[in-house]
């Protein structure tokens, strides 16, 4: 399936006419928090994660940790206090749950694997992380706070 069709599927599904081609980490890195493509960026991974739920590729718990994630994600990912307030986790341990949660499975469709892929490898860049998918090597390190 090319990347044309699945962008059209996403589009039709959104209702939204974003182009998925535009690399989502460089948007995030190249705008200050109170932007408006910052926002943009905010709004289109939302409506990326709604439609990746509508799509039963994602379960509620993982839905909370990508919606937290994509909130913080303009400022570099949330620090230590706030992810130990809001899920009970260092930075480390929300990083995995990450990572699991947009993790495509073989169950999910092949439009709904490739946008998990693209929103984790955006939301790894903003929070300045790796994921394991990337190095391949099984660990996930994570920047320190």
């Amino acid at each position: 399936m090319n990347s044309q069709i699945r962008q059209g599927n996403y589009a039709r599904h959104t209702g939204t006419s974003t182009s998925l081609n535009q690399p989502q980490r460089k948007q995030a890195e190249e705008t200050s928090p109170n932007g408006s493509t910052c926002s943009h960026w905010v709004r289109s991974s939302l409506s990326q994660l709604r439609f990746l739920r509508s799509a039963l590729s994602v379960d509620p718990d993982g839905t909370r940790v990508v919606e937290f994630a994509i909130g913080w994600a303009p400022f570099g990912g949330a620090d230590r206090e706030d992810l130990i307030v809001a899920f009970g986790v260092d930075r480390r341990r929300f990083i995995e749950k990450l990572d699991e949660a947009l993790r495509p499975c073989r169950a999910d469709r092949h439009e709904a694997a490739w946008l998990k892929r693209t929103l984790l490898n955006a939301l790894m860049s903003a929070w300045r992380a790796e994921t394991t998918a990337r190095d391949g090597t099984g660990s996930t390190p994570s920047r320190a706070r």
